[in-house]
């Protein structure tokens, strides 16, 4: 098991985009250098503010190329995950 920690005093997602990137986040996934890999991720973010910040992080990422990994906020992955309706 991998266990990423992130300390108090710095911002979350910022933390975790960079090493999603750097390849610190997951083994052998290194995007720094090939930004195309950004395209195989997926994010799952619990707030549309969630999301917004990481794409915000995401473009300030200097990169070759504008990939971002797919991102969806709790609200899209439950319609996507139960598409009944509740009971």
């Amino acid at each position: 098991m991998r266990v990423f920690s992130v300390p108090v005093s710095v911002p979350f997602l910022r933390a975790v985009v960079n090493a999603l990137v750097d390849g610190r986040l997951v083994d052998g996934f290194e995007a720094r250098s090939n930004p195309a890999r950004l395209a195989e991720a997926t994010l799952y973010l619990p707030t549309r503010r969630a999301l917004r910040v990481a794409r915000e992080v995401f473009t300030e990422i200097d990169t070759s190329a504008r990939f971002t990994p797919w991102t969806s906020d709790s609200s899209d992955w439950e319609r996507w995950a139960f598409p009944w309706p509740a009971a």
